[in-house]
């Protein structure tokens, strides 16, 4: 178990994991709870982080030096590093369920959900799973249900993302009735 990491005074961190500068790391049957920024990261070319049987749970965005406040994934994957989950569950996160961010980031999600993704207290985010700036990621047997505004997002040239029997269903609409969208 890894519970309630905490934010660091610089503002920066409060990970439940970070693999880093080509590091590797496997999680099978554990649960990541309740920390901050990212319930796992993993970051950098060459950073590896297989995830089995593992859930990833209420991961908590802290506010930016604007006052705008950041999202934080249950898990991410940046800079050219690459994550790979087995039938994981990434439940009630705030902003994004799971993010693939930057060229050269693979994202492998196998019999998993992402579902009840929520909105930051400023009402931003809500996506199930971000997939952009040139990151791949491949999807099968997956669902990603009830999450706050998209179940999935794709943008930036070179970005894809692939899916094969997969479930998107069930997003929820802001109180101003906008977004609800399955994938944009």
């Amino acid at each position: 178990v890894i519970l309630g990491t905490q934010q660091p005074p610089s503002g920066v961190g409060g990970y439940g994991v970070e693999v880093a500068e080509t590091g590797s790391l496997t999680l099978e049957r554990c649960l990541v709870e309740q920390n901050y920024q990212a319930g796992v990261l993993a970051t950098d070319p060459g950073s590896m982080v297989t995830l089995s049987g593992t859930t990833i749970r209420g991961t908590r965005a802290v506010p930016g030096a604007s006052g705008n406040q950041a999202t934080a994934p249950g898990a991410m994957v940046q800079q050219g590093a690459t994550l790979l989950a087995e039938g994981c569950l990434f439940e009630a996160n705030e902003g994004m369920g799971v993010a693939a961010l930057h060229e050269g980031s693979t994202l492998v999600l196998d019999d998993s959900v992402i579902e009840d993704t929520r909105w930051t207290s400023t009402g931003t985010g809500g996506y199930g799973l971000q997939v952009s700036d040139g990151a791949h990621a491949w999807l099968q047997d997956s669902e990603l249900t009830g999450n706050a505004s998209l179940g999935l997002t794709l943008y930036d040239q070179g970005t894809q993302c692939f899916l094969r029997d997969c479930t998107i269903a069930n997003m929820r609409a802001a109180a101003d009735g906008n977004m609800g969208y399955g994938v944009q």
